[in-house]
């Protein structure tokens, strides 16, 4: 399950710290691609196309957003002090500022895209420790698609190594038990033609 960091009211240290008291936990954020995205005074300015992640926390930190009349443009906006309802997102800014936003491109997006849309809307985006390590929630979905093929596909190569591996002990056991009865045949051929010589032995001193 995803949580969205909703931002609090005071210094921009209290906010910061507020982003990780007050969560609001909604069920896998890109789930909401398609959703109407709405300003702070509830105008409708398009709808989430994509959800861009911090790699190293998880966390949903931008949404690419369908502008414009057909919906043509995109638009990256900070998810900070976003809140999700039934229906739609509605973003801490004003359709003034989301007018104005720096463009976007589908996918994730470089550092520099990402640092021009912190500066224009004034917030943070990574942590101040590190910088910017993105991912969009489609590329985001490929990655995990392709790791969850290669685990199934180790998965069944390991079943097969031990299916071999119990075949050729199973071959072993077959090949010691043949040799056994080979061995087991050969003592009693050569039983059998001991008493066939002993037999022979006193029918030659019986007819002599």
């Amino acid at each position: 399950m995803w949580v969205l960091y909703v931002s609090g009211r005071g210094s921009r240290v209290d906010r910061e710290k507020s982003r990780y008291r007050n969560l609001m936990e909604i069920e896998r954020i890109e789930d909401w691609t398609g959703q109407d995205v709405i300003d702070t005074e509830g105008e409708k300015v398009g709808k989430l196309d994509d959800v861009v992640f911090e790699r190293r926390s998880g966390r949903p930190v931008l949404a690419l957003v369908k502008t414009g009349m057909l919906g043509r443009h995109l638009n990256l906006i900070p998810l900070s002090g976003s809140r999700f309802s039934r229906g739609y997102v509605r973003v801490a800014f004003t359709k003034a500022q989301l007018k104005d936003a720096p463009g976007g491109e589908a996918g994730t997006p470089s550092a520099a895209e990402a640092e021009a849309v912190a500066a224009h809307f004034g917030v943070q985006l990574g942590s101040e420790a590190g910088g910017l390590d993105l991912e969009s929630g489609q590329d985001r979905g490929r990655r995990e698609a392709e790791e969850a093929e290669a685990r199934d596909r180790v998965d069944e190569l390991e079943e097969l190594a031990r299916a071999k591996d119990k075949e050729a002990v199973e071959g072993e056991s077959d090949a010691d038990a043949a040799q056994q009865r080979a061995s087991s045949a050969q003592e009693e051929r050569d039983q059998a033609l001991a008493e066939a010589a002993k037999a022979r032995r006193r029918v030659e001193r019986t007819e002599n």
